[in-house]
């Protein structure tokens, strides 16, 4: 019995939760959560993509998941607010910011469930595709919130 496929899907959700957890207590802005953390998405989406070829309902999940991730990371973007509280600037998401990600999460599972990636017994869970879902909501909400706070850029250009 191979645990390593379970094991990875469980630590995935595992840290899953802790960002999401992360996005709606107060913290101050930073350039690893606006810049990296979007690249970091891209680069684990490629370490799983399937090789040599992508199956075409992986493709078609993933260019549905994208485009739920433009809609999600509007939407976070939307529920995220940058403010500056005793000369500190901080960043909080609010209940609905939360509930954006509970729902993302149920869409992602009818998105696998109607590509029919659920329910197979050979770890059917497309890791690549959550990551590049992941990194298009980060990195929407990343220029939507630099679009909506123009103070934003200044303030991680003075972080060290």
């Amino acid at each position: 019995m191979n645990l390593q496929p379970a094991f990875q899907s469980i630590l995935l959700f595992a840290l899953l939760i802790y960002f999401i957890i992360r996005q709606v207590t107060p913290r101050k802005p930073s350039r690893f959560r606006f810049y990296f953390m979007p690249v970091v998405g891209v680069i684990m989406a490629y370490q799983y993509l399937p090789k040599p070829m992508v199956p075409m309902s992986q493709v078609a999940d993933a260019v549905v998941s994208c485009a739920i991730g433009i809609v999600f990371g509007i939407l976070q973007a939307r529920y995220t607010r940058i403010y500056e509280t005793d000369g500190v600037w901080m960043m909080k998401g609010d209940w609905r910011y939360l509930l954006t990600w509970v729902v993302l999460l149920i869409v992602r599972a009818a998105v696998a469930i109607l590509f029919g990636h659920m329910g197979h017994t050979n770890n059917m869970v497309i890791e690549w595709i959550i990551w590049l879902e992941i990194a298009v909501v980060w990195g929407v909400r990343s220029l939507v919130l630099h679009a909506r706070y123009p103070q934003l850029r200044a303030i991680l250009a003075k972080k060290k």
